[in-house]
C-alpha cells in the first residue's frame, strides 16, 4: 500500500489547480523535499511545473548544491508569474542571499511587489521588511513595507508586531507605543502588548503608567514569564519587598509548584532574614525536588542563622554517612561543625573535600578560617597561598594574609600583602587605611607615611568616616592642629552619630584644648554605648583627674589597669605605660 499511497495524495493536491498552493507548501514543510523529490521527479505534467521546479530548487538548496537551486527557482518564478505564490519567490530570494547575491534578490523582490503585490499575505509582508531592514539596514523602507501590508490587513498582530519591533530598534518609543496601542483596539487580552506597552513607557521614565501595563499583562495571563521578571526585577531594584512577596505568592496561587517562584521567595525571605518563613519555603522546594542543591545550603544557612546548627549535624552526619560520595553534603557538615565552633572536626572535613576538589575555593576559604580560629596561623597562611593560584588577582586573599600576619606579630609582613592588594585594586580606599593602620603600629618615625596614606584614603572617598575619626585622633595623640583633628571627627560623627570610638576621640580632642566639660560629656556617652573599655577608663580618668576628682580618677585608673594587665596585645600603643604613669601620679597626690 505504502508504494502507491503517496503519489495518489499528491495527485489529489495537484487537481485542485487554484487553492493546491498553500496545501501544497503546508505538506511540504512536514513531508520534506526528500519525500517528494523520490516521487514528483516523476511527474510530467506541464501544469505542474512551478512546483516540480520549486521542490527541485528546495531540495538542491537543502543539499548545499545553492546555484543548481537557483535555476531551478528562477524557472518555477517564471512559471508561476501568471498566478504567483511568494512561497516561490521567498525560496529563489534565500538561495540567492546565501550566495550573497544580494542585488539580485532585491530585484526579485521589487519585481513582485510591482507586479503581484495583491498576492502578498502579513508573513511576506514581514520577510520583505526583514529583507530590507537586516541586508540593507533600511528600516525606514521596511517600515513603509509592513504600513503597506496593515492597509490590506489592518487586524494582523504579526505586522503590528514588527512595526513596534521596528520601533524599538529605532528607539523611537513614541513610534512603539502608537502602535501598541492601535494592537491592543484589535486584542484587548493581548498580554504581549501589555507587556511592550509598559517596556516602552519605563523607558521614558513612566514608571507608574509602566508599572500598570505590566500588571494589566499579568492579569490576562498571570504566568507570562517576561512581565512576571520585570516587575521581580524592579521590586528588587526598589527594595519594595512587599509587593515582591505579594506578587510571587500570586504566582503561586495559580502555580503552587512554580520553581522559579519559590526559589525568589525564598531568596526574599532570606534577604529580609525572614528565617521561619524562609524554612517552610525552603522545606516545599526540597518536597518537590530532593536533590536540589542550592535548597539544601539555603535550608543549612537558615538553620546556621536560627542558631539551629547543632539540631542539623546528627541528619548530616547520616545524611553523609549513607552517601559518601556526596561533596555537597560533606561540605554543609563542615559548615555545621565550624559553626558549632568544632574546628577540628570541621578542618578534617574540609581537607577531605579538597582531596577530591582540589579546586574549589570556597572550601579553602573555609580551611583557612578553621585554622585561623585555632590559632594555627601558619596553615592559614599556607591555605591562602594555595588559594591565591587559583586568584591570583583577589585582593581580598592579600588582606586576609596581612591580618595573618598581625596575629603573628610581623607587622612588615603584613605591610607588604596589603600593598600586593593595592597593586590589583589602586583605587580602593580601604587598602590604603589598612596600609596607615599598620605603619601606625610601627611607631612614630611613620607618622608621615601613616598620614599620608589616610589623606589618600580620603581622596577616594571623601565620607570614609572610619578614615576621618583615625587621622583626627592621630593628630590629637601628637597635639597636632587640634581644631582641625576635631572637625575630622565630627565630619565622622555626622556619617555615624552614636559610635563609641568617634565620640571618645573628640572628648578627647576637647581634653587637650582644656574644655573638660564637653570632654567629659562625649567622653561619658561614648562609655555608655560601648561598656568597659581601658581606654575610656583612662580617658575618663584623666578627665576627672583635671577637674580635681582625683579619688574618681584612681578608681577609673585602677579599672583600666585591671583589663589592661590581662590583655597580650594593647589595644593602643603605649596605653599601659600611661595608665602605670597616672596611677603613681595621682597616689602620689591623694597620699594612697
Amino acid at each position: 500500500m505504502k508504494k502507491y499511497f503517496v503519489p495518489l495524495f499528491f495527485s489529489f493536491i495537484f487537481t485542485i489547480s487554484s487553492s493546491c498552493a498553500d496545501n501544497f507548501f503546508n505538506v511540504l514543510k512536514t513531508g520534506g523535499t526528500r519525500a517528494l523529490l523520490q516521487y514528483y521527479f516523476y511527474l510530467d505534467d506541464e501544469n505542474y511545473d512551478v512546483y516540480r521546479n520549486y521542490i527541485k530548487c528546495s531540495y538542491l538548496s537543502e543539499i548545499r548544491k545553492y546555484k543548481k537551486a537557483e535555476k531551478f527557482c528562477e524557472t518555477a518564478t517564471k512559471y508561476s508569474d501568471g498566478n504567483p505564490t511568494f512561497q516561490v519567490y521567498k525560496e529563489y530570494i534565500k538561495v540567492l542571499l546565501i550566495q550573497g547575491k544580494r542585488k539580485k534578490a532585491r530585484e526579485i523582490i521589487e519585481r513582485f511587489l510591482t507586479e503581484h503585490k495583491n498576492q502578498l499575505k502579513p508573513e511576506d509582508y514581514i520577510f520583505i521588511a526583514k529583507f530590507y531592514s537586516i541586508y540593507y539596514g533600511d528600516r525606514k523602507k521596511a517600515k513603509k513595507i509592513v504600513l503597506g501590508g496593515l492597509k490590506k490587513f489592518p487586524k494582523s498582530e504579526k505586522l503590528y508586531n514588527y512595526i513596534v519591533q521596528l520601533c524599538f530598534s529605532e528607539e523611537k518609543t513614541n513610534c512603539a507605543i502608537k502602535y501598541l496601542k492601535k494592537m491592543l483596539k484589535i486584542n484587548p487580552r493581548n498580554e504581549r502588548a501589555y507587556y511592550l506597552l509598559g517596556r516602552a513607557y519605563y523607558e521614558k521614565g513612566n514608571k507608574r503608567l509602566a508599572i500598570k501595563y505590566i500588571k494589566q499583562s499579568l492579569k490576562y495571563n498571570p504566568k507570562y514569564d517576561p512581565a512576571m521578571m520585570f516587575l521581580i526585577n524592579y521590586y528588587v531594584e526598589t527594595k519594595n519587598y512587599k509587593e515582591l512577596e505579594k506578587l510571587l505568592k500570586n504566582v503561586l496561587k495559580t502555580n503552587p509548584n512554580n520553581a522559579l517562584a519559590l526559589n525568589m521567595l525564598l531568596s526574599l525571605y532570606i534577604d529580609t532574614k525572614q528565617f521561619k518563613k524562609a524554612e517552610k519555603v525552603v522545606n516545599k522546594i526540597l518536597h518537590l525536588q530532593p536533590d536540589n542543591k542550592r535548597a539544601l545550603l539555603n535550608k543549612f544557612y537558615i538553620y546556621l542563622a536560627e542558631g539551629k546548627a547543632k539540631e542539623i549535624i546528627p541528619e548530616l552526619e547520616k545524611a553523609v554517612k549513607e552517601d559518601p560520595e556526596n561533596d555537597l553534603l560533606l561540605f554543609i557538615l563542615g559548615m555545621a561543625y565550624e559553626a558549632e565552633k568544632q574546628y577540628k572536626k570541621a578542618g578534617e572535613v574540609y581537607n577531605k573535600f579538597l582531596k577530591r576538589n582540589p579546586t574549589d575555593k570556597d572550601v579553602y576559604y573555609r580551611l583557612a578560617e578553621v585554622y585561623y580560629q585555632q590559632k594555627e596561623y601558619k596553615k592559614a597562611e599556607d591555605i591562602i597561598l594555595k588559594l591565591l593560584k587559583l586568584e591570583p588577582r583577589d585582593e581580598k586573599l592579600y588582606i586576609y594574609l596581612s591580618d595573618i600576619a598581625i596575629r603573628e606579630k610581623d607587622t612588615l609582613k603584613a605591610i607588604k600583602y596589603i600593598k600586593e592588594a593595592i597593586k590589583i585594586k589602586p583605587k580602593d580606599p580601604n587598602l590604603y587605611f589598612y596600609l596607615a593602620v599598620y605603619y601606625d603600629r610601627l611607631g612614630d618615625n611613620y607618622w608621615n607615611l601613616v598620614k599620608a596614606n589616610l589623606k589618600k584614603a580620603l581622596r577616594l572617598n571623601p565620607n570614609f568616616p572610619d578614615a576621618l575619626n583615625y587621622l583626627g585622633y592621630s593628630m590629637i595623640l601628637k597635639n597636632e592642629n587640634i581644631d582641625e583633628a576635631i572637625k575630622l571627627i565630627k565630619r565622622a560623627l555626622e556619617l555615624d552619630p552614636d559610635n563609641p570610638s568617634y565620640l571618645d576621640s573628640l572628648g578627647w580632642g576637647y581634653y587637650k584644648k582644656g574644655d573638660y566639660n564637653k570632654a567629659l560629656e562625649y567622653i561619658s556617652k561614648a562609655n555608655k554605648l560601648m561598656g568597659e573599655d581601658p581606654v575610656l577608663f583612662e580617658h575618663l580618668g584623666e578627665v576627672y583627674e583635671a577637674k580635681g576628682n582625683y579619688k574618681k580618677a584612681l578608681e577609673l585608673y585602677k579599672k583600666s589597669w585591671e583589663m589592661l594587665k590581662n590583655m597580650e596585645e594593647e589595644p593602643e600603643r603605649g596605653i599601659k605605660n600611661t595608665v602605670k604613669e597616672r596611677l603613681k601620679i595621682i597616689k602620689e597626690k591623694i597620699g594612697d
